[in-house]
């Protein structure tokens, strides 16, 4: 049943809604933006761009916070404690 229900929902839709919750994340709105997308794309089919675009964002996160560098939503979490 469920997966007569996700079959339902268009692919566009689907593209829509988890462009809304990773723009809204990276304005600083604590949403879990890269788990949407991964679970967005392993269901679309796409489970290699998935394991590629969370390598490579996990290398680049590192190489900032080795450089001192934080994202927008770090440096927001710090100034408000």
């Amino acid at each position: 049943m469920i997966d007569h229900l996700l079959q339902s929902i268009p692919p566009l839709a689907v593209y829509l809604v988890v462009g809304l919750i990773v723009l809204a994340e990276s304005v600083g709105i604590p949403l879990p933006g890269e788990i949407t997308l991964a679970s967005a794309a392993a269901w679309l089919g796409l489970a290699a761009a998935v394991v590629a675009g969370l390598a490579i964002s996990l290398f680049l996160k590192r190489k900032a916070r080795k450089q001192g560098r934080t994202t927008q939503a770090e440096a927001q979490h710090h100034r408000q404690r």
